[in-house]
């Protein structure tokens, strides 16, 4: 295992972002935020990430990057996209809240309680070049996919999901994206170990969890009778954000694998106790 550390800042910090080009650090620019990972088997770590702290930048998240082996090893693994693209339309005081989602249970303080009942609209269609999923920017546990992408799933057997059509501004259905739309929910099984922090909301009393670096641990007895190849928790995380895991199946992760669709996928594995 090895850590990775995980960076988000303005984009007005020039100086910052200059200073991780000359370290040959490979940035990731939104319209407001750049964002970076920074792993400890970098050459540049300790110059890089002390340059960081002298400037008062610390990392929003800490992960651990697997090796092969113990991800194959895994009967069942989250997974994240670290490409973050665009934002959800209407995007002005993030009104999609409103049209993309249910928000009549919404929490303003911990932002739990929005349900999906509309279309992700985006403004312009993604440039995927060699990347085939992608998550976007505010909303951080749903996976977009690529025409590529959909034609070998289609033909690998998996389920739990369907394909949700994406739309542009005049809602009209975009040509090269789907939303993989999941449909079900895990029970809740987090195990203590993996309980980096636990916060409970002082306006509407739900809790979510910080996790601890390293393998998600979760009771064996939750996956007894699933029968799905990919899923939500019912569990939310996150300090700043309020999001669900997705958790797949080795069934899952093979195809991706094998067609080289997995190009900035990330997969830690859950170890079932």
């Amino acid at each position: 295992m090895t850590k990775i550390y995980r960076y988000c800042f303005n984009n007005g910090e020039t100086a910052i972002i200059d200073f991780l080009y000359q370290q040959n650090i490979t940035c990731e620019k939104t319209e407001i935020m750049t964002t970076f990972e920074l792993s400890e088997s970098n050459i540049h770590f300790h110059s890089v990430y002390e340059y960081l702290l002298r400037h008062n930048i610390e990392p929003i998240s800490i992960e651990v990057s697997f090796s092969r082996k113990e991800i194959e090893e895994a009967e069942w693994l989250s997974v994240r996209s670290t490409w973050r693209l665009g934002y959800p339309q209407p995007q002005h005081d993030m009104q999609y809240r409103n049209t993309t989602y249910d928000s009549s249970d919404f929490c303003e303080e911990c932002g739990n309680g929005l349900v999906q009942r509309d279309n992700f609209i985006f403004k312009k269609e993604p440039n995927w070049g060699t990347r085939n999923f992608f998550m976007t920017n505010w909303v951080h546990d749903e996976l977009f996919i690529s025409e590529k992408a959909v034609s070998i799933l289609q033909d690998s057997g998996v389920s739990g999901f369907f394909y949700n059509d994406v739309l542009n501004p005049s809602r009209r259905i975009m040509g090269k994206v789907k939303q993989i739309y999941i449909k079900n929910y895990l029970s809740k099984g987090l195990h203590y170990n993996s309980i980096k922090k636990e916060i409970l909301c002082p306006k509407c009393n739900s809790k979510k969890f910080i996790l601890s670096p390293g393998f998600i641990e979760y009771d064996k007895k939750v996956f007894s009778n699933v029968e799905f190849d990919i899923l939500k928790t019912k569990e939310k995380f996150g300090e700043i954000t309020c999001i669900s895991l997705i958790i797949i199946t080795q069934k899952l992760y093979k195809p991706l694998c094998e067609h080289k669709l997995d190009r900035g996928l990330v997969f830690t594995p859950i170890k079932l106790i």
